[in-house]
């Protein structure tokens, strides 16, 4: 988890990006070690980088009913905005693809000309959305085997608690992000709209 966030932040740093939104859930676990890790990391590599944190409402058992909720807070931090970040990241699939659609519906952004998007996973939703999108993911199977043997170990030695399992970590860049310089800035209009019925 913590080496998903620091793959994607020297990315976007190796492009120029130097202000970030995070868009995920408040929840304890692997969202939150992401944005952690990729938080410290942005900020190693560059310590005056912004970032931004847009919290979102978010349940495994309750997807559908809470992307309404998912695109208010997206609506909240856009609508208030001094200066657009070049970059947004989402933290796992679900809120990545929220955040595309909603920000191409909603605001009509040109991706990735005026704001790059990373996010985490290779689900199939990717496989829908009209732009491949940059993401860091580790495989399933790499996955499985790291934690059997991890477990293995620790029963081995008498551990009631086995260390963190490491997973290989790999990165896919999409076209879902330009280099800073190649960018454009979006009509500062485009954020300053009048309110509207989320998901309409």
């Amino acid at each position: 988890e913590q080496a998903a966030g620091e793959l994607l932040a020297r990315h976007l740093h190796a492009k120029g990006h130097r202000y970030v939104a995070v868009f995920g859930p408040q929840l304890a676990g692997e969202p939150q070690e992401r944005l952690e890790a990729f938080s410290r990391s942005l900020l190693r590599l560059e310590p005056s980088s912004r970032i931004d944190f847009i919290p979102s409402r978010y349940h495994l058992l309750a997807r559908g009913a809470q992307q309404d909720d998912m695109e208010v807070s997206l609506e909240a931090y856009f609508s208030g905005l001094d200066a657009v970040p070049t970059a947004l990241y989402g933290t796992d699939a679900h809120v990545t693809t929220v955040a595309y659609r909603w920000l191409r519906r909603r605001h009509g952004l040109a991706l990735p000309a005026e704001l790059g998007l990373v996010g985490f996973d290779d689900f199939p939703v990717y496989a829908h959305l009209d732009l491949p999108i940059t993401r860091a993911f580790f495989r399933g199977e790499e996955l499985v085997d790291a934690v059997c043997d991890t477990v293995e170990t620790a029963l081995a030695r008498g551990q009631l608690r086995p260390r963190s399992a490491l997973v290989p970590v790999s990165l896919i860049e999409g076209a879902s992000v330009l280099p800073v310089g190649a960018m454009r800035p979006p009509p500062p209009r485009r954020f300053r709209l009048p309110p509207a019925q989320v998901g309409a």
